[in-house]
């Protein structure tokens, strides 16, 4: 069983550092599932003003996750097939997914 210490000690370091729930599980050598219910269920209960800051953060989070997963298959591509390579899109449609990532990492909650 998880004390209310831990609980507050992983919600201030998620607020102060914008870390994932996968983030947040390894520094504190636990499942990213009882992360995720200590911040949604466990932390409401005590600090609900902390966790509306724990929930906006992952939010965020989930807005930006296909973009993540799009970035990385990227650079898998050009550590494949190298720059000069024709990745199945245009040149354009590398410029429009640039264009949103840099939309979404301006709306970024400040922590």
């Amino acid at each position: 069983m998880t004390n209310l210490s831990t609980v507050l000690s992983i919600a201030e370091y998620i607020k102060h550092t914008g870390a994932t729930v996968r983030q947040a599980g390894r520094t504190y050598n636990l499942p990213k599932s009882t992360v995720h219910k200590l911040m949604t269920i466990t932390l409401p209960k005590y600090r609900p003003t902390l966790a509306t800051e724990v929930k906006r953060i992952f939010a965020y989070h989930t807005k930006i996750r296909h973009l993540r997963g799009g970035a990385a298959t990227q650079q898998k591509w050009k550590a494949i097939y190298g720059d000069a390579h024709n990745y199945k899109l245009l040149a354009s449609d590398w410029e429009l997914y640039d264009h949103a990532l840099s939309m979404l990492v301006a709306e970024r909650p400040e922590v």
